[in-house]
Order: structure tokens, then sequence, then C-alpha cells
């Protein structure tokens, strides 16, 4: 019951902020239309809205996103929430099992065709702090990296990495 109950949270949370721009689209679709799979990447800090950006997108595009969660019975619910907003789980830990996860994110990108978002700050930073992680899948697999970032006309900025936090109502640019 939590995990339909916080996706519909996080949903609630999309619409009550307005996406009025998205700068640059058309390299999404230059892209998709090389690959049916990337790489996007962005700051831990903007997955809020990013990740919204990207699911909304599998709707319109033959595009599908993954998220690496956690194999811990912790990232259980995380991987149901995940799911339930339309996402694509890669079970993995990037601090944890860096090989692995690497490994499970290669498999998504060149066998299922899933584009699987990677964080280059990674949850546990430090922030702004790009590790090489992208780059290697990028090289390994010759797909392109789509960097993403999104501002919000009025936001919190939450915990260690500034997690932007977009207050209801606001206008959010991608």
């Amino acid at each position: 019951y939590l995990a339909p109950m916080v996706a519909g949270l996080i949903r609630l949370w999309w619409r009550s902020a307005r996406v009025v721009r998205v700068v640059g689209e058309h390299h999404l679709d230059a892209v998709l239309a090389r690959h049916p799979a990337f790489l996007p990447v962005y700051w831990h800090q903007h997955h809020l809205f990013c990740a919204h950006y990207l699911l909304a997108q599998q709707a319109t595009r033959a595009l599908r996103t993954g998220f690496l969660i956690s194999p811990s019975l912790d990232g259980e619910l995380g991987a149901m929430i995940m799911r339930q907003l339309g996402g694509q789980v890669i079970r993995g830990s990037s601090t944890r099992t860096g090989a692995l996860a690497m490994k499970e994110y290669f498999q998504a990108l060149m066998r299922e065709q899933v584009s699987p978002v990677l964080n280059p700050d990674g949850p546990r930073g430090p922030r702004f702090r790009c590790k090489p992680g992208a780059v290697m899948l990028a090289q390994m697999s010759g797909r392109e990296i789509v960097p993403l970032a999104y501002a919000a006309s009025r936001a919190w900025l939450v915990h260690w990495d500034k997690f932007v936090l977009p207050w209801p109502g606001a206008r959010v640019v991608i």
C-alpha cells in the first residue's frame, strides 16, 4: 500500500509545478534517431523533475527509462515506487557494488534498449563532482550522453546535495 501512495504523492508534486519550457528537446530527438537508448545524465539534486521529464517522454517516444535502485531490502520500496511511476528498475548500488551496477547498466542499455539514468555525483557526493561511470559507460557502449538539468522559479533546497524541490505553483524549465 505504501508504494502506490508514495507514487501518488510524487505525481501530485509533479502536477503542482508547471513545466513551462524544455530547452534543447531537439537533441533528444536526434539521439533517439541514431540509437534506441542513450545515457541520460543529471546531478542527483535534479532527480525529481528530470526523471519526470524522461518518464513523460515514454508516452510519445520509443523510450524506456531505467533507474538504479539498491538491491537491499530497503531498496524494494524504491523499486516498487519506480515501477508505479513507469520506470524500469535496474538493481545495483554505485557505492557497494559499483562494477556489478556498471554491468547491469550496460546490459540494460545494449540488450534491453533501456536508457539508464546516471547521477554522476552519486547519492553520496561530493556534490557536483563527476565520477567516471557515465563516461566509461558511454565509451564501452558507443552510446551518447544527454545531460539534463532543471530550474524552478521557487524551490526548497534540501539536504547535503541541495536537492531541488519546487514549491507548489512554481514554474519549471528543463
